[in-house]
């Protein structure tokens, strides 16, 4: 029974040691990145030049969609908090290897390219 439990012991451990943790990679590429998390999440930043996130919100009529039943979940400065982690998170998905852009090409790797992108994270985090 004993030599059971230690055999059962040790194949359990080769097999969580032997795992490999799953290997993450783009599913869209860079302009539908930066359509559906950086352009909508920079223009809640932008609102709040000229709208005060804590102001009162208009009521509106509830059409019994789920967009109009969650739309008041995460409001005021929270949202714009989320919205500067979601800029700030970004940075990680535009570098993943293997992100191509729209044309089909790797997204540029340059100088330039991880310049914007630290830019990008640090304007995140600042919000």
């Amino acid at each position: 029974m004993r030599m059971f439990s230690v055999a059962v012991g040790v194949s359990l451990l080769v097999a969580v040691v032997g795992a490999q943790a799953p290997t993450a990679y783009p599913v869209g590429n860079l302009a539908q990145v930066m359509r559906s998390i950086y352009f909508p999440n920079a223009n809640i930043i932008f609102d709040v030049q000229m709208q005060d996130p804590d102001a009162p919100r208009e009521t509106t009529a509830a059409d019994g969609t789920v967009s109009a039943t969650f739309s008041s979940i995460y409001t005021g400065w929270q949202l714009v908090e989320n919205a500067g982690l979601m800029l700030a998170e970004g940075a990680t998905l535009i570098t993943m290897p293997e992100r191509l852009c729209q044309n089909g090409r790797p997204v540029p790797a340059g100088y330039e390219w991880q310049k914007y992108v630290r830019e990008r994270a640090a304007t995140g985090w600042e919000v």
